[in-house]
């Protein structure tokens, strides 16, 4: 396979190798900085190698010549062989599991993901039930796939052309904060190396993670297929599972045999520059925050500048916080049903609203951690019963608001409910969907919204598909039922929920099912919301009758009306007064940031 690597910066006159997994967007970013472009930031171009305008040279072509021309100076950095390994792994593969059909358009590591689970089906079933570190080294060893090829675990020494391609300069990823100056000075670049914040790359969390995945068989095939790395680059040979990287003083690097290249020195060609300031060093990351990053995280989190909690980074995020954006939550009380980490909770409570988070597991170690970090105060109940949740709800605020000497209160101003209601991803994972809708009204103030996102079928039928389809699961996990849109769109409108606005993105998909993640936010009414062309469905139906809606009745009288009720700027959503697939079709999603994705700490 053939490497193009090497990525020349006529202006200044020095050729850059770039080595992946190894803070490549950061060096790529700043490539695009010195050939003077002003989204330079932008880690979508700085990928792109054809909308992102640096000059990349072909080592087997044409550029060879250039390449072997001792004027010009070429750089690069290189990375510890056990964490740029584990890195890839985290980040192509383990993100992407489990393994799902194809589809139109998906993500090509996908298809790498599908190769390896075929590799294991086929020679590790008995010692692997899934994909795991081993399964990912067996099958980079042992398949002949040409996606063992990939750049991102091909070796260093291949990448850079060792021992044949004679380099300048070569900083280490473990002593970030002393060669990346060097290196830009040697460079003449007078920006100072870009956080992973700045670049809005959250990082893998490798390093911290080394115990956890290095089991002896697995150092013995890292140390087997990256043998010419851990030599070229005089990295030592040990036990990762025992001696954490983030122990090693940074500025400490290992003996370097006498073949290797020159690591981080100054060689006399070198123009001097005006380094700006460095970032920290991951070693220097794990002393503040090691143990905490260790944890598995469902949300990415910025901890301090640059160092952000290795969450999963789900693209439904975006469509719920895009929804959260459209309205006004100040002095509103917030109920975020399914909390996770709090990330939504800490951006509502940030923009003055009222917030208790709840979830059926607990998370109160990492939650309280961000919430000291982003100093946001709300309260969290963790094992939130399933079963039961309203009244359990209604009487925790009962236990709150009880005094002997107090008067029931009567009227619309009442201590119970809420004024915004919250749930993400939780609709798929239970048994009733449509009893859940129906307790968001329950708990949500007349005149207060609901915000309702979940995976849903894209579908013109009020239909339910279950995550079993035959032998094999939609998701995987723990889901359980998809709803149609049209069939939410019904089911919120039975609920006395009359839906405003919606966002949506189309799944990436494990299935032949149409899916998508949608956002809804609806207004809490006294009147079912139907429209004049729904009556004749809607009354023919068991679900204009079923008694199941009945708890919403005394339920409204106990929540009273919202004295917030929070604006919904509409112009920022969709509309919903259909939500069929034919009609949802009509509206191309809405941009979702990429930086939506992760909780920053100037985030509002």
């Amino acid at each position: 396979m053939k490497y193009a690597n090497f990525i020349l910066e006529p202006s200044r006159g020095f050729v850059f190798a770039y080595v992946p997994k190894v803070a490549c967007t950061n060096w790529k970013a700043l490539m695009r900085y010195m050939a003077g472009h002003e989204d330079w930031l932008d880690n979508r171009l700085a990928h792109d190698r054809a909308r992102g305008g640096l000059r990349y040279l072909d080592p087997d072509g044409a550029d060879a010549a250039l390449l072997r021309r001792d004027d010009i100076p070429k750089y690069a950095m290189v990375r510890d062989p056990y964490g740029r390994t584990l890195s890839a792994y985290l980040n192509k593969v383990e993100k992407r599991l489990p393994p799902g059909p194809p589809e139109t358009g998906e993500d090509p590591f996908r298809a790498v993901v599908r190769n390896i689970e075929a590799f294991r089906a086929a020679r590790l079933s008995d010692t692997h039930p899934s994909i795991d570190f081993e399964v990912f080294l067996h099958w980079l060893r042992d398949s002949k796939s040409p996606f063992t090829g990939d750049e991102h675990w091909t070796p260093q020494s291949v990448l850079l052309r060792q021992p044949d391609m004679h380099f300048d300069m070569i900083g280490r990823f473990e002593d970030l904060e002393r060669d990346a100056p060097r290196l830009l000075r040697a460079m003449g670049c007078d920006r100072g190396f870009p956080t992973q914040r700045d670049v809005n790359f959250a990082p893998s969390g490798a390093q911290s993670k080394l115990a956890r995945y290095y089991t002896p068989a697995a150092r013995a095939l890292v140390e087997e297929l990256f043998a010419a790395d851990f030599d070229t680059f005089g990295y030592p040979r040990r036990d990762p599972a025992a001696e954490d990287p983030a122990d090693a003083p940074a500025d400490a690097p290992a003996a370097r045999p006498g073949n290797a290249p020159d690591i981080a020195h100054d060689g006399p060609r070198n123009s001097p520059g005006t380094p700006g300031p460095a970032s920290s060093t991951k070693a220097d990351i794990m002393t503040d925050h090691s143990d905490i990053l260790s944890r598995n995280w469902y949300y990415i989190a910025e901890l301090s500048p640059g160092v952000f909690t290795p969450g999963r980074g789900f693209k439904n995020i975006s469509v719920a916080r895009r929804a959260l954006e459209a309205i006004t939550v100040k002095d509103a009380g917030c109920l975020d049903m399914s909390t996770m980490e709090g990330m939504f909770s800490i951006l509502l409570s940030r923009r003055g609203a009222r917030v208790t988070a709840t979830d059926t597991i607990d998370n109160r170690e990492k939650l309280e951690y961000l919430q000291k970090i982003y100093d946001a105060p709300f309260d969290y109940v963790p094992h939130a019963p399933v079963a039961n949740y309203v009244d359990f709800m209604l009487n925790m605020q009962a236990s709150r608001n009880f005094a002997p000497t107090r008067a029931i209160e009567l009227g619309e101003n009442t201590p119970y409910g809420y004024d915004l209601v919250l749930s993400s991803g939780v609709i798929y994972h239970v048994h009733n969907p449509i009893e859940h809708i129906v307790n968001f009204r329950r708990l949500c103030k007349t005149g207060g919204l609901v915000v309702l996102e979940t995976a849903a079928l894209m579908s013109d039928e009020i239909e339910m598909v279950h995550d079993w389809r035959g032998e094999r699961q939609i998701y995987g996990g723990n889901a359980t039922w998809y709803p149609s849109t049209r069939a939410l769109e019904i089911f919120m409108r039975a609920a006395f929920l009359e839906p405003l606005g919606f966002t949506y993105i189309n799944s990436a998909g494990q299935t032949d099912l149409k899916l998508a993640r949608i956002a809804i936010v609806a207004r809490a009414v006294t009147e079912r919301p139907f429209l004049p062309e729904h009556e004749a469905i809607i009354r023919g139906s068991e679900l204009y009758r079923n008694y199941d809606f009945k708890p919403i009745y005394p339920s409204a009288r106990l929540t009273g009306r919202s004295q917030v009720a929070p604006a919904v700027d509409t112009s920022r959503l969709l509309p919903a007064d259909d939500l069929r697939a034919s009609a949802i079709r009509e509206h191309p999603p809405l941009e979702y940031p990429e930086d939506y994705l992760t909780l920053k700490l100037d985030d509002r």
